[in-house]
């Protein structure tokens, strides 16, 4: 009995490591970039840790040329939030469908600092993997506002693809794309993929 209980303890050891967390300390976690301000799980982390091509589990790199290296997790002030929905107005009727493609994305702008001279801003866009008809972003968008409906904080996650920076009359602004794959607050989870939200 005394070894299994063993085996056990040693496999929830591992397990934390792997996902370079300290047991009980959520925001230690390498996935999770921000604050998760109570809304996050360690099952939230559990499904984002290694992944190919993320074999050190390290926060995604700031380099402009760089693969995707797995899923992180981000939590905002909903006021920096902002969903946006655009008619594409290309005919889909060649895939058999009789409305135009929509283009769903989740803008977050951050001021990070702030003087009389200068201003730096931090733009997080998360895209979705690919267009769908408008009638399908028009439900999804409106779960998403449910979802942030009288909320304080969301949380994004989402697999990194590119960073720019811009140099602006004020100050600079970083521009950081993502894949978007899950938005979570304390009402819920909505996830890309069916079955993805714990």
């Amino acid at each position: 009995m005394e070894k299994y209980f063993f085996s056990i303890v040693m496999l929830l050891l591992i397990s934390c490591k792997a996902w370079g967390c300290d047991k009980d300390n959520i925001n230690s976690c390498f996935v999770l970039l921000t604050k998760d301000y109570g809304i996050l799980k360690k099952n939230d982390m559990a499904a984002n840790v290694n992944i190919p091509g993320n074999k050190k589990n390290e926060p995604p790199p700031i380099a402009p040329k760089v693969d995707p290296s797995g899923l992180y997790w981000q939590c905002f002030p909903r006021e920096d939030i902002t969903l946006t929905l655009e008619d594409i107005g290309e005919s889909s009727e060649d895939l058999g469908w009789k409305e135009n493609y929509g283009n769903l994305t989740i803008s977050v702008l951050v001021e990070t600092s702030s003087d009389n001279h200068h201003t730096d801003i931090v733009q997080h866009e998360y895209g979705m993997r690919r267009m769908s008809i408008v009638s399908g972003e028009e439900f999804t968008f409106h779960q998403f506002q449910k979802l942030m409906e009288h909320q304080k904080y969301v949380c994004l996650a989402g697999g990194f693809v590119n960073r720019i920076e811009k140099t602006e009359k004020n100050g600079t602004r970083q521009i950081y794309y993502w894949i978007f794959e899950k938005i979570k607050t304390k009402k819920g989870c909505h996830s890309y993929f069916e079955g993805g939200c714990s």
